[in-house]
């Protein structure tokens, strides 16, 4: 039975780099240690493993399970790579759906009952290419507001822009494999909301932007297809560290038993 999740209500955990324990490996599937070890860069390890490991510590939270008896999916609907976004392989009385993001030092998760949702955090990084980003992303009414900005407003504006419309597009399952251009956002100062979509006019009234602030120099969106009563913050840090305290004292237990 799920013991936390409630409709109406978006869950969403904020966690460090700097929480990217090893024993979290232990939670991992076999797919997943072998994606890991792929990585060269060490940030992206770390990355991998509060992606992977926390999402198992808060479905078994949820769940009421061990961590390392769920089942989640990342295959890639477009190559079949396990790369893309998780899915739980349990049977739910409800459908758990979940958004993953990460950029620099902060790994965001996400979760909800039934309703869709997709989500993004993106590290605002100086000395970009700004104007030949933003015309790959920014729809023609978008593109009139920006040509108007200052240097130091288009940057944040652009990952304004960005973020919001990668959280819309998680939400529908499609990530950048449709071109952005194709949707239209309100403006980098106003409140978060798709205002067109070329495709689909009719998904102006189904979708529900918010922004989120985590830490400085950072921007970040939710995107919700349905009713969004609640938001709810969590810091990842309290689960793992958890986890290391529990997991530590079953070593300990295991160790005495065999001395």
């Amino acid at each position: 039975m799920l013991q936390i999740l409630e409709p109406g209500k978006v869950y969403v955990w904020h966690t460090p780099l700097s929480e990217a324990v090893p024993s979290l490996r232990q939670l991992m599937s076999t797919k997943e240690l072998e994606r890991l070890k792929s990585f060269r860069k060490e940030e992206d390890r770390k990355r991998a493993l509060i992606s992977y490991g926390l999402l198992r510590l808060i479905l078994a939270q949820v769940l009421k399970k061990d961590p390392r008896e769920i089942m989640i999916s990342r295959t890639c609907p477009h190559c079949g790579k396990e790369h893309g976004r998780p899915q739980l392989k349990e049977e739910c009385p409800e459908s758990i759906e979940i958004s993953v993001s990460h950029s620099g030092q902060w790994v965001v998760i996400a979760l909800s009952l039934s309703v869709p949702i997709g989500i993004d955090v993106e590290e605002m990084r100086t000395g970009l290419a700004v104007d030949q980003l933003a015309s790959q992303i920014l729809s023609p009414l978008e593109e009139q507001e920006f040509t108007l900005l200052t240097e130091d407003e288009k940057l944040e504006a652009f990952y304004v822009y960005w973020t919001r419309k990668e959280a819309i597009l998680k939400a529908f399952g499609l990530g950048f494999s449709i071109s952005p251009k194709q949707l239209s956002v309100s403006g980098w100062r106003q409140p978060p909301r798709l205002i067109s979509w070329e495709a689909d006019p009719s998904m102006t009234e189904k979708v529900n932007c918010y922004s989120l602030h985590f830490a400085p120099e950072y921007k970040a969106c939710l995107s919700v297809i349905g009713l969004c009563n609640q938001i709810l913050l969590n810091e990842g840090a309290t689960l793992i560290r958890r986890w290391e305290i529990e997991n530590q004292k079953e070593e300990n237990v295991a160790w005495e038993r065999s001395s």
